[in-house]
């Protein structure tokens, strides 16, 4: 059993022992029923609203992060975000290119070197095997001290399994926001690219020349400027 199950399991039997105590008061101290029965109507009413604000507090802890605006990005625009973010903790980060990243979207250089995948992925997928099976190789092509797999979202069992025996670090969606408000609070001046617009604001991974927003016959995409010298493509959504 996990410490989180245990500890809700300790929670139960202490309400359980709590509710019952009550109850019984009830019954060996009538002349103060009144004040009891307030109590116990207290008692039951205090998780609901306890949760009422702990998912307020969340609420504005995910607005102030912007990950409802990470969410909307395109795997390139979350990989230029990270960057920003990053530099935000006194690493130089890369954006690697697309043909050549050997399994790593961003490269952090610093007290240590750290190599990452990054996922930005919409609210039913999960990041699986794969992308831990393409950090850890990148780990030892770019020589590096850690690999992290960094996600909007969560991952498979079966990617947490193996990340452990790979000792590949994961960062999901609650690890990131907290991660995210850690970096605002130490660097509030630190501008992170949370607005996106139609400009040409992104380099292509292939050769280095800046992208720009096109419509083609199957919608929105963005393309390279050195077309058709560069014929490298992302997509509006990952």
């Amino acid at each position: 059993m996990s410490k989180k199950k245990q500890n809700q399991s300790i929670m139960y039997d202490v309400s359980k022992l709590i509710f019952l105590s009550i109850i019984g008061a009830l019954f060996l101290f009538p002349e103060h029923r009144i004040f009891l029965i307030s109590v116990l109507i207290i008692f039951l009413i205090y998780p609901f609203i306890f949760r009422m604000i702990k998912e307020i507090a969340n609420t504005k802890k995910l607005q102030k992060s912007g990950i409802k605006q990470i969410d909307e990005m395109n795997g390139i625009q979350f990989e230029y975000y990270l960057k920003a973010l990053f530099l935000g903790l006194g690493y130089k980060p890369t954006v690697t290119k697309a043909s050549y990243d050997f399994g790593a979207d961003v490269v952090l250089n610093g007290p240590k070197r750290i190599v990452i995948q990054a996922k930005c992925y919409g609210p039913k997928n999960k990041v699986g095997i794969e992308a831990i099976q393409q950090i850890f190789a990148a780990k030892a092509f770019y020589k590096a001290d850690d690999a992290w797999v960094v996600t909007n979202r969560s991952f498979t069992p079966s990617a947490i399994q193996l990340a452990k025996s790979c000792q590949v670090s994961l960062i999901g969606r609650d690890e990131l926001t907290e991660l995210i408000l850690s970096i605002q609070e130490k660097n509030p001046q630190l501008d992170l690219p949370l607005k996106q617009d139609n400009q040409i604001s992104y380099d292509c991974k292939r050769c280095g020349s800046p992208l720009t927003l096109r419509t083609g016959k199957r919608g929105s995409f963005y393309g390279c400027t050195s077309f058709p010298a560069c014929k490298h493509t992302e997509a509006l959504q990952s």
